[in-house]
């Protein structure tokens, strides 16, 4: 077992309506695919660990695996898993901590 921790960065267009597109990829530079295996048992991670959070909730996700060949050595292959998340931030949180008291702020003063 293992914890990853990884960032993406974050497009704020739609704050707080927005979904966020992240990627992380697992993979070996030491070892090549003749000495490493790497085998996904599906292509949708297992996620019966992850801890929910409160402000994003994954809409989608998948993986996959590639086969990568350098220049170096044409005939051996590099293996890695690619994982694709979609997460979208629930907006409750800023609607009542930020954008109610803002407009409440801006009626008062007005």
């Amino acid at each position: 077992p293992a914890i990853f921790k990884s960032y993406c960065e974050i497009i704020v267009t739609h704050f707080p309506f927005d979904e966020q597109n992240c990627s992380m990829k697992l993979g070996t530079w030491t070892y090549d695919g003749s000495v490493v295996a790497i085998n996904p048992e599906s292509d949708q991670p297992d996620l019966s660990n992850f801890m929910e959070s409160g402000e994003w909730v994954i809409k989608e996700s998948r993986g996959w695996k590639h086969w990568v060949f350098y220049a170096c050595c044409p005939s051996t292959p590099y293996l890695d898993i690619t994982y694709h998340f979609v997460m979208q931030r629930l907006p409750l949180y800023f609607i009542v901590n930020v954008i109610i008291p803002c407009l409440l702020f801006s009626f008062l003063t007005g």
